[in-house]
Formats: structure tokens, sequence, C-alpha cells
């Protein structure tokens, strides 16, 4: 379950040259009401995601395991393994490319609007 603090969808987005986040290939929507868009996305290996934007607050939600190898534009990278029911949170604006380097990681993606 999320609690969202806000009474109302605030609209607020990222402005950027690089693409958004979602939609992306092979990611499906879930709900998408006028507080939340919910997108169910699994990384496969050798299928990287390229450079994109967060354009919304965002909650990872993971429904299943994996490792995951995250780049910034400034060539900082981050490697997480992720276990089912682990939660992360993504700051609208946070700009990275992504890429499963072991298993599937899935998670459903909870963008608030």
């Amino acid at each position: 379950m999320t609690e969202l603090k806000e009474p109302a969808a605030t609209g607020a987005t990222a402005k950027s040259e690089l693409p958004p986040a979602f939609p992306r290939d092979f990611a499906t929507v879930s709900i998408d009401n006028d507080r939340v868009r919910m997108w169910d996305y699994t990384w496969l290996v050798n299928h990287p995601v390229p450079m994109h934007v967060h354009a919304r607050d965002s909650l990872e939600i993971y429904v299943a395991a994996g490792t995951l190898r995250r780049k910034t534009p400034n060539g900082k990278e981050e490697t997480q393994t992720v276990a089912r029911e682990d939660l992360r949170f993504v700051p609208m604006g946070r700009v990275d490319s992504e890429e499963a380097i072991g298993g599937s990681p899935r998670a459903i993606a909870i963008e608030l609007k």
C-alpha cells in the first residue's frame, strides 16, 4: 500500500532534452488515474535502457530479484542487487541509464502525478 500525502496531483514534471523513463519498450501500464501511473517492467540482460530522465517522483517496488547497473551522465556508476519486495524512491529529475547484469529484475514503477 502506498499513501499519498498530497491532497491532489501536483502535475509537476522534470524538463529535459532526454526521453522520459516511461513509456519504454516492454513496459505495460497497470493503472493510470488522476494521481498515479503504474508501469510493470522487467529488465533483461543485454537490453540496456538508454539515458533518460525520471520526469516524475516515483517508487519502484521490486517483484523479482536481480542486479542492475545504473550510470549517470557524469560517469558515476552504481550496482544494486534487488530482492522481491525491495523499494526504491526515484526523485523527479534523476537522469541515468539502466542495465540488468544479473537475473531479470522486475518492478512496478509508480509515477506520482
